[in-house]
């Protein structure tokens, strides 16, 4: 019997202070001052968005009815709904160290697992995440980046322009958004992009499977196409056994679970030249280092010019087949040196301990930082012929970028190459030499002078709006036919600024624009009032657009 009214009076006090507990929270917009939607006991408002049509329209209407900032509940948790921008600028940006973390759905969450997953972090995970990616997707970047959006969209538009030409021929949308989606990312992670063609999904059913495959292994003299397929069909080994790089990606389902693994690099040549860079696995091999066995065949040439095709080539063999090991398999011959450092790093007595997501993050900043090394004095020489801040001047046309002198930037690799940043070994020079020549590395100067030419443009507008008449115009010793351009010119400057699609204009904020434009056209209404003739005050103040063509 006692134990009876225990049990009784606990579960009566569990149950009153529940509901005080949930009552407490139902009253937290009330104590805040935010107005919301009347709710239902335990389920919050989940119930009418349940019930309603259309959740965005559900919300929807409650902004017409409590503004821009009101209080939901999820269940018994109190949730904000904001639709004012400024405010989540503030939130997203400015306070963004107070409110850092973020609320999943169950279902991502169970999906997620104990993975790293960037839709799925939360807490300080998400907020180091956060961190990490907010620089490169910052307001200035994004205006770069979407020419090179709007350049994969004009490809994808221009392959559904020569699909629909044939009325009978069905259209996958869904493959050719997955095509564009990649051609995106390609574009804007790339540090070099590649100028010639790629295809992330080529199979059989290609319109060009026979041009580029069939082809490619008739002949040994056959030079391959400059072009990036990617496969996944075996059927491929044989066809493309004659292309120069070939990399070979096991499939992860495919793999046996081994019980005691260590990874290393083999880099190998055998006696047609061919280089292969690959990651292996062993079951015998202990963690002891004497037993840790690097096979090397041929030491790897750095003064070798790059992959030629031969003509005592065995067309009947393949390199790549069906059982080939995961890797690089290249004709290249190497300009650079292996760095021993990397290997250790990767080989090391530590390896059977080191989580793979490690050994992952070691080579990408193994590359990361070989990368920067190569494109730093690149970067450096193209910003010596961009014009000094003296050049620009309102009064001139825009300065111009100097022209890019190839053996000028060779001889500065002396005093400024890769040297300085990067310990590995070889004949830059060589390599520089041959990237040139290339068509990635006109490609690389032509978007660097294109964004040069946005920024030049962008300071040469800002030079204008904010310049003096008198001391940096000289204004009063201009003649009225030199005072007539330098109109025609500001109202063409004005109008350009109008424009919403100027990419040289690109760069520049909105707001930044709008100041622009009020400047100049002070500086418009001073010099038409106040230093042209009556005629020329009563053509300039129609609202006729000028050029100065």
């Amino acid at each position: 019997m006692i134990l009876t009214i225990c049990l009784f009076t606990c579960t009566v006090c569990l149950i009153i202070a529940y509901l005080w507990i949930v009552s407490h929270s139902y009253g937290y917009f009330k104590r805040q001052g935010i107005p919301g939607p009347p709710y239902r006991f335990f389920f919050g408002h989940y119930k009418d968005l349940w019930s309603a049509k259309s959740v965005a329209k559900q919300l929807q209407e409650w902004t017409r009815q409590y503004g821009s900032i009101y209080g939901l509940f999820a269940g018994t948790t109190p949730m904000y709904v904001v639709s004012d921008v400024d405010f989540l600028e503030k939130v997203y940006i400015k306070q963004f160290s107070s409110f850092h973390s973020r609320r999943l759905p169950i279902i991502l969450r169970l999906q997620t697992g104990n993975k790293i997953h960037l839709f799925g972090a939360t807490g300080l995970r998400w907020r180091r995440q956060r961190h990490i990616i907010s620089p490169t997707f910052s307001g200035a970047k994004l205006k770069l980046m979407v020419p090179l959006v709007n350049q994969c969209i004009e490809a994808m538009l221009n392959k559904l322009s020569d699909i629909i030409d044939d009325k009978n021929t069905d259209i996958n949308i869904y493959k050719l958004y997955k095509r564009m989606t990649m051609d995106v990312i390609f574009h804007i992670i790339w540090p070099l992009r590649y100028a010639n063609d790629y295809r992330p999904f080529f199979t059989i059913h290609n319109s060009e499977f026979h041009e580029i495959t069939f082809n490619s292994s008739k002949t040994s003299s056959f030079s391959p196409p400059k072009i990036i397929i990617g496969l996944t069909n075996p059927f491929f080994a044989k066809l493309v056994h004659q292309w120069p790089h070939i990399i070979r990606v096991d499939d992860d389902q495919q793999q046996k679970p081994i019980k005691k693994r260590e990874n290393f690099l083999l880099v190998e040549h055998d006696e047609d030249n061919l280089s292969v860079n690959e990651l292996e696995d062993s079951t015998e091999l202990s963690s002891s280092p004497p037993q840790v066995q690097k096979k090397v065949k041929k030491k790897i040439s750095t003064t070798s010019k790059p992959y030629k095709p031969t003509q005592t080539s065995n067309t009947n063999s393949s390199h790549l087949t069906f059982v080939t090991k995961t890797g690089l398999y290249t004709k290249y011959k190497s300009y650079l040196y292996r760095d021993k450092t990397i290997l250790k790093k990767i080989q090391s007595t530590n390896t059977q301990q080191r989580p793979d997501t490690v050994q992952n993050a070691l080579l990408r900043r193994f590359f990361l930082e070989l990368t920067q090394s190569f494109i730093i004095p690149l970067e450096r020489y193209f910003v010596s012929l961009l014009p000094l801040r003296k050049y620009y001047q309102a009064n001139r046309a825009p300065p111009i970028i100097r022209e890019f002198d190839k053996e000028e930037f060779l001889k500065t690799l002396d005093q400024y190459g890769p040297q300085l940043t990067s310990g590995l070994k070889g004949d830059w020079k060589e390599l520089y030499k041959h990237f040139l020549s290339t068509p990635n590395f006109l490609l690389w100067l032509s978007n660097r002078q294109q964004e040069a030419n946005a920024k030049i443009y962008s300071l040469y507008i800002e030079t204008i709006a904010h310049c003096r008449l008198e001391q940096d115009l000289n204004l009063s010793q201009l003649k009225e036919i030199e005072l007539i351009d330098l109109v025609i010119k500001l109202k063409d400057v004005v109008q350009r600024l109008e424009t919403k699609n100027d990419e040289l204009l690109m760069t520049i904020d909105q707001k930044l624009k709008n100041d622009y434009i009020e400047r100049i056209k002070m500086k418009l209404k001073i010099i038409i009032e106040e230093n042209l003739s009556d005629d020329m005050k009563v053509l300039f103040s129609k609202p006729i657009r000028l050029s100065s063509s």
